[in-house]
């Protein structure tokens, strides 16, 4: 046999990586060939161009790695002819490196590891973590079948709800007992109150209202409960005391002043009861000296409403009812009266004024008349007094005036005969047929004249406006 000789295949000029291939020769003479790939050339393609160039006799064999169709490697020696078919189906030049080839390889038939194959050609085995995360099961694991489940029979566990206590396994899940009034959000807190802001603090639910403020002591501040927004209504003043006249003010609030039950009668006892409001009671042995009809008193030679009157409307039934004291009445039949406490009659027109005194048994005052009971004996530039003092009477000196006030609302505002409201809040008509109304009104009252001797003359007596009124007279008796 003739002695093995070896043939060495260099290729170079591939970067910096050098390939050897030995070709196991079975002559004892051959061919010996340099091969050299330029740089766009893989090393098993310079080798198999090479290959191709060198006339090998069959005695020339080549050894290299084969890759099976099973995943797996193995040293093969092949013709070098054979050699350019093996490379194009994948196999390397040179001996297998031992160990695995695949994941499939290194199989260990035990369902809880998870088996690889490394890049060394060395399989591992990882254990499998079962751990499902549930404290309700026991978790374990079969060689055959892998990772398993089992439901634990009861024990403490935690749900991770901290709105709960007392947290156990039921049937493989963890389960509390709701805290009561505990919260986890606003949410849970929502108590369906749209004038409440709900708030989970410290998980517990804060419901809190809705705070609403106004400036004005005479409005009462709330919440709207279809809305959730902050509104106001008129504060309530009524005391339900007949004995008091009952107002407001926007800064200090509701105010209550004692109702003036002198009737200027040296012959009546005047006394005034919560309930029914004043009384004059006559004394006996004394003789008449005021002898006005009721809500009159005496000015001279004749008698005067105490109060700015309101209409009382005369229905065909022959029933009463008061009219309202922003509306005008029109053709109705209506009757003067003067009452403390009111809201006297505005809107109203000379002649219509005149017809409800009529209807009453008086008539309007005169001008003369007028003057007398404003000014007194002393003939003052105001009821009260000879200077205007903000806040007596209700007028808009000073832009004092908040609307119009109720009759006797400003006890201070009386002439010397104690007739109330002479100066402000409403003009008054007089008889003059020509149309005259003096007094000024809560809306001007300096325009036309100082105090008692304010006067308006522009109108006819069939005009009406928010600030025209009235009040009767009647002849003494």
């Amino acid at each position: 046999m003739l002695p093995e000789k070896r043939l060495k295949l260099r290729s170079s000029g591939l970067g910096n990586s050098i390939i050897f291939a030995l070709v196991t020769l079975s002559g004892c003479s051959g061919p010996r060939a340099d091969i050299a790939g330029s740089n766009n050339e893989s090393s098993s393609q310079v080798i198999v161009n090479a290959l191709s160039k060198v006339h090998f006799e069959d005695a020339y064999r080549v050894r290299l790695c084969h890759l099976t169709s099973q995943g797996m490697r193995q040293t093969l020696t092949v013709a070098a002819a054979a050699v350019p078919a093996h490379l194009a189906h994948g196999d390397s030049l040179g001996e297998c490196p031992t160990g695995c080839t695949s994941a499939a390889a290194c199989d260990d038939n035990n369902a809880c590891t998870q088996d690889d194959c490394a890049a060394s050609g060395m399989c591992t085995h990882v254990t499998l973590t079962c751990n499902d995360g549930n404290p309700c099961t026991i978790d374990a694991c079969d060689a055959s079948i892998g990772c398993t489940t089992n439901v634990a029979a009861g024990g403490s566990c935690n749900d991770g709800n901290d709105c709960t206590a007392s947290d156990a396994c039921v049937v493989g899940t963890c389960r509390g007992s709701a805290i009561a009034g505990c919260c986890l959000g606003d949410e849970d807190c929502a108590d369906d109150d749209a004038c409440t802001t709900d708030q989970c603090i410290e998980r517990a639910c804060i419901n809190s209202p809705l705070v609403c403020v106004v400036t004005d002591a005479c409005l009462t501040a709330f919440c709207d409960p279809l809305t959730g927004t902050c509104t106001s209504s008129p504060l309530a003043c009524d005391d339900s005391d007949a004995c008091t006249i009952d107002g407001c003010d926007q800064v200090a609030g509701c105010h209550h002043t004692g109702l003036d039950c002198d009737d200027h009668d040296e012959c009546t006892a005047d006394r005034c009861d919560p309930s029914t409001g004043c009384g004059h009671e006559a004394l006996d042995g004394c003789g008449p000296t005021n002898s006005c009809p009721d809500g009159m008193l005496r000015v001279d030679s004749f008698c005067m409403d105490k109060y700015e009157d309101v209409l009382v409307e005369i229905h065909e039934d022959g029933s009463t009812s008061q009219w309202p004291a922003d509306l005008n009445p029109g053709e109705r039949q209506t009757i003067a009266v003067s009452l403390p406490g009111v809201i006297p009659q505005a809107y109203l027109s000379g002649a219509q004024a005149s017809a409800a005194c009529t209807m009453a048994g008086k008539r309007l005052c005169t001008d003369t008349e007028w003057l007398k009971a404003c000014r007194g004996a002393a003939s003052n530039a105001y009821p009260y007094g000879g200077t205007h003092v903000d806040g007596v009477c209700n007028d808009n000196i000073n832009l004092s005036s908040t609307g119009l006030a109720r009759t006797g609302e400003y006890a201070a505002c009386v002439s010397e005969y104690q007739l109330n409201d002479l100066f402000g809040n409403l003009n008054e008509w007089t008889s003059d047929p020509a149309g005259t109304s003096r007094g000024g009104s809560y809306i001007d009252s300096q325009l036309n004249g100082v105090g008692c001797s304010y006067v308006t003359t522009a109108h006819t007596v069939q005009h009406y406006d928010e600030r025209t009124g009235f009040r009767c007279c009647v002849d003494s008796p």
